[in-house]
């Protein structure tokens, strides 16, 4: 199974500072400790239009399973 996590974008900077969610990391965690492959997708260190971007990922890894983080 291949899944792919994003991380909702917080900040407008890529360059400017946040506290990543912890949850998204350890679901993350736990996909891989089970073997499955996982892709994950931080917006806040890309440019360019959400949906876009996330579109081209899909398109690109082909997921199983895409799931998004959010506070």
């Amino acid at each position: 199974m291949r899944t792919l996590l994003v991380l909702p974008r917080f900040v407008d900077n890529i360059f400017d500072a946040y506290d990543i969610p912890l949850g998204i990391l350890y679901i993350s965690s736990a996909l891989k400790q089970g073997g499955k492959e996982v892709h994950c997708l931080n917006l806040n260190h890309i440019e360019g239009g959400v949906e876009h971007v996330v579109a081209q990922a899909v398109k690109e890894i082909d997921p199983d399973v895409c799931a998004a983080g959010g506070i």
